[in-house]
């Protein structure tokens, strides 16, 4: 049996992070693969940010094209400065 090995600290990065809430009182988390479709990824982003919720949530990426990186690239862009926090 393989044993999975956890991630390298290189290998996550954090765009975006709430300060509203503590990582311990997330309730909800959207994860959303991605692979060479930007586009698609900030159609879906979009989509979660617009929803209204009283849950706090966190949005996990997981882009499996790390030589581009297009979907990490399009999260950025899309959440650097944004409030997403469930209101």
């Amino acid at each position: 049996m393989i044993s999975p090995q956890p991630p390298e600290e290189k290998d996550i990065s954090i765009f975006w992070q709430s300060s509203a809430r503590p990582d311990d009182q997330i309730e909800l988390v959207v994860t959303l693969p991605t692979f060479k479709r930007p586009n698609h990824l900030r159609t879906t982003l979009q989509s979660v940010i617009n929803q209204t919720t009283d849950t706090p949530y966190a949005i996990v990426i997981m882009d499996n094209h790390p030589e581009l990186s297009e979907g990490a690239q399009a999260a950025q862009e899309l959440l650097t400065g944004k409030d997403v926090s469930a209101t």
